[in-house]
């Protein structure tokens, strides 16, 4: 994943909007969606504050974080340099989506484990309020 979709995903899972995170970061909103969108390069000092904010090792920023997907070939292939282009940010785009989803249902299978949880535990304190 390179990283403008790292940041991309972080900002969707923490809920927050572009405006938001530019400001916390201290850079213009221009600069903010430049680097989600990959045309410009993270430096240490934006990688270091991101990690602050969503509280994740800085190393998740450095990684890969060198012009990842934009230098890519299609061998045989039907696609042409544009369209290469477009069909790599939709395949990571997709990507993005699934490790989205696969959080957010994780997120609802822990949180029905804790209603019934709640539930037995509000029975309990029923039965033992109310006599028989």
């Amino acid at each position: 994943m390179n990283i403008g979709s790292k940041l991309y995903a972080f900002r969707i899972y923490h809920n927050k909007e572009c405006p938001e995170v530019a400001i916390k970061l201290g850079i213009s909103l221009d600069i903010y969606i430049a680097l989600e969108s990959g045309s410009k390069i993270l430096n240490q000092e934006i990688a270091e504050n991101l990690s602050k904010i969503y509280n994740v090792p800085r190393e998740i920023f450095y990684e890969n974080n060198i012009r990842e997907g934009r230098d890519f070939r299609f061998i045989n292939s039907p696609f042409n340099g544009s369209n290469g282009y477009v069909h790599n940010l939709y395949q990571q785009d997709i990507r993005l989506v699934n490790l989205i989803l696969e959080s957010k249902n994780e997120t609802i299978k822990l949180l029905k484990e804790e209603i019934f949880r709640l539930q037995t535990e509000n029975q309990l304190l029923f039965e033992r309020l109310l006599p028989k």
